[in-house]
Formats: structure tokens, sequence, C-alpha cells
């Protein structure tokens, strides 16, 4: 059975210019950029956040950066990470018991979720200024 990475991967050398991500009030992804920013995005986790297999990298971030998401689902996975997708919802202290027990190496954040990101002081922080 193939691995998720793989088999976006395989898509994006089938269909390159299909849409596969549409975002409400948002932009449009093609399989093929979604293919190749994941690619981008996971060279960077790992040559610039040291983010090794293993390591835990935590999703935070709202639902307008669903394209983002998206993207970094599939980069932590071609990096060897392990995922945490945290719903923006949570009240803070459900926040820092996520982060308390996953102890991820990085989380991914933007938006208005980016300032809930770096007070959790868990780990390294990729938002706004920082997204590839």
């Amino acid at each position: 059975m193939p691995l998720l990475p793989d088999e976006l991967q395989a898509v994006a050398e089938r269909f390159p210019d299909r849409v596969a991500v549409d975002v409400v009030d948002g932009g449009a992804m093609t399989f093929a950029a979604w293919d190749a920013q994941s690619n981008a995005l996971a060279r960077t986790f790992v040559e610039d956040d040291g983010v090794r297999p293993g390591d835990r990298v935590m999703l935070l971030l709202p639902a307008d950066l669903a394209d983002r998401f998206a993207i970094a689902y599939i980069a932590a996975h071609k990096a060897g990470a392990v995922v945490v997708p945290v719903n923006p919802r949570y009240a803070p202290r459900e926040l820092e018991h996520v982060a308390g027990s996953s102890e991820p190496a990085l989380i991914v954040a933007g938006g208005d979720q980016e300032q809930r990101a770096r007070a959790l002081q868990a780990g390294r922080v990729l938002g706004d200024a920082e997204w590839p």
C-alpha cells in the first residue's frame, strides 16, 4: 500500500494541472504545485528546522490557511515526522496539554494562530514570516 506522499507524487505526475485543493475565499492549488511545495517545505523542515524522522510536527493553522495545512501535512510525512494536527479552536490550556504531551520539534502556525503557537514555548515555530 503506497504512503500518502507517494500517492500524491503519482497523482501529480498523472494530473499535474488538476486542482487538488480549493480553499473557499482563498486560492486553489494543483496536484503538481502541492507536490512541489510539500517537497520544498520538507527540505526546510529537515535542513533549516532540524526535523528528524520520528520527530513530531504540530500543525496549528486556521481554516483560511487550509492550503498551508495540506502542504505542511504532506511535508511532515516526507520528512519522516509524525503529524500532530491541532484544532485551532482549542482553549489555551488544551493547546498546552497537546504541546506538552506531544513535545513537537516544530510548530507550523499562521494567521491568528501564530501568536498562540509562540506562547506555547514548545519547539520552534514556523510562522507567516518563515513560510517558504
